[in-house]
């Protein structure tokens, strides 16, 4: 994809549609020219690890713009950019850590667009305004543009045909056995063990700390208890 940052260095313009057909299909995803892309849609935490101008590029590209149209759900789109990232070889682990990432974590970005496109806050940069937006900071164009009467695209009635697309894409082989379990449905009671194990722990670690002192300073006092009354019973003979 050809994409031009932003002054901010956050934000960046799709200079040209770009265009993905799904697996041997004849679906496409068109993600249209102007379009401006955050990767907000990727958690923060994996944010460095992800690049419009590397391998993972135009799956963030459509995971973005999927996330902002919302004609699908978020789970579709979740395994829209997973099959992104298997077509264009996306190796295994950062594919598989990306996409548990924005299973888990993308519910954020998801609300925060949903509420922008409510507020009329605009995404496409219109002809007009191409050759001076990067020049500026998003936020700062996105509000002149509003000011301007832009105002986010209409949207059509219904799931896109790519919606349930995603299963047209072979999952590749290469994962690891390690992977495959982690992958697994099973795994998210796993997880979940881990995670309830974890708290326990915070919680009940510092009361079993202060059990075994207790008792340690318990059986001190015994032990001098019974010395002081040996020395009391050799005194008395």
């Amino acid at each position: 994809p050809v994409v031009r940052p932003f002054a901010d260095g956050v934000h960046w313009l799709l200079v040209d549609d770009m265009f993905w057909t799904i697996g041997d299909s004849a679906i496409t995803i068109v993600v249209p020219r102007g379009f401006v892309m955050d990767f907000a849609s990727v958690p923060q935490e994996l944010q460095s690890f992800v690049s419009p101008v590397d391998r993972h590029g135009r799956a963030a590209i459509v995971h973005d713009y999927l996330y902002w149209e919302q004609r699908c759900t978020r789970e579709q789109a979740d395994e829209l950019m997973r099959a992104a990232m298997d077509e264009s070889e996306v190796e295994a682990v950062p594919s598989s850590g990306i996409y548990w990432a924005v299973r888990w974590g993308g519910a954020a970005a998801w609300e925060q667009n949903a509420a922008e496109r409510a507020q009329g806050l605009p995404r496409m940069v219109p002809e007009d305004a191409l050759a001076a937006a990067a020049e500026e900071d998003w936020p700062a164009y996105r509000g002149a543009l509003f000011e301007r009467g832009v105002r986010p695209e209409p949207r059509a009635d219904g799931p896109a045909e790519y919606c349930d697309a995603a299963g047209l894409v072979p999952r590749r082989n290469d994962s690891s056995s390690l992977m495959a379990i982690l992958e697994a449905e099973w795994m998210d009671f796993v997880w979940i063990g881990i995670g309830l194990a974890t708290i326990v722990m915070v919680v009940a670690g510092p009361i079993v700390h202060f059990v075994w002192l207790w008792q340690i300073r318990r059986t001190v006092r015994e032990i001098g208890r019974s010395v002081r009354s040996n020395d009391v019973a050799r005194s008395g003979g």
